[in-house]
């Protein structure tokens, strides 16, 4: 997937856009400890999938950390990966590297996006019950007379 967004920023014009995958070790790192690596080479060195390393016993979200991108790129770099179709992602969630989260962890910066949008998300669905939700009224359940 990271090679993939890192072709999909080329193809945009946006190829100095650096992508660093944040795996489990990462999670535990400050946000500026990550926002200043540099990025790895994805060319010579390749990243390789490696589920003991990898930071999915936090969960199966995809987070993208923004850091120093202006807020409608960042809407249509996410509009761009989520509707690729070369790209199946499941929802990516958007987080941002500010001065204010700069000491604490990437993975609490990334479990509070995700919490966030999905509250944002809650706040915007409509405020009726679910008709399978719903007790069915007495008359409903009254047997029919025969005639």
């Amino acid at each position: 997937e990271a090679a993939l967004v890192k072709e999909l920023l080329a193809a945009v014009g946006s190829d100095f856009v650096p992508v660093i995958v944040v795996d489990g070790e990462l999670l535990y790192k400050t946000v500026i400890e990550v926002v200043a690596m540099p990025e790895p080479e994805w060319l010579s060195q390749p990243w390789t999938y490696n589920p003991e390393r990898m930071g999915n016993i936090w969960g199966a979200d995809h987070v993208i950390l923004f850091s120093g991108i202006p807020i409608q790129e960042q809407a249509t770099l996410l509009d761009l990966l989520e509707s690729n179709p070369f790209m199946v992602f499941p929802p990516v969630y958007p987080a941002l590297a500010t001065m204010n989260n700069k000491d604490q962890t990437v993975g609490k910066v990334m479990a509070d996006a995700v919490s966030t949008y999905r509250q944002q998300l809650q706040a915007k669905a409509p405020k009726e019950k679910s008709v399978w939700r719903e007790e069915p009224k007495e008359e409903e359940l009254r047997p029919v007379d025969a005639p």
